[in-house]
């Protein structure tokens, strides 16, 4: 089965990417993976201003991602509640 949200996110990051986007240049993306990978307790002490500017950039457009994917999620929700609303003979009122 195929996640069609997934690949939505995916497409969204690669438009971004194709978009020439902060964030997703070759070292930026390698500190991306690195910070993603230890997520729990991120080793940023190392990080000069720079390279903690291009990671903030970087969180910034998974964060746009999930939030695209987030908004596409509680449209097509949102759509199907109402149908069944309104299958089921419409709201009380």
């Amino acid at each position: 089965d195929i996640d069609y949200y997934l690949l939505l996110r995916e497409f969204y990051l690669w438009y971004s990417y194709k978009s020439n986007l902060d964030g997703f240049d070759f070292k930026t993306q390698e500190i991306f993976k690195k910070y993603m990978a230890e997520k729990r307790n991120p080793e940023m002490s190392n990080l000069d201003h720079e390279k903690m500017y291009t990671l903030k950039e970087a969180l910034k457009r998974d964060a746009e991602a999930n939030e695209f994917i987030m908004e596409l999620m509680r449209e097509k929700e949102g759509g199907a509640n109402v149908l069944k609303k309104m299958q089921d003979g419409g709201a009380d009122v």
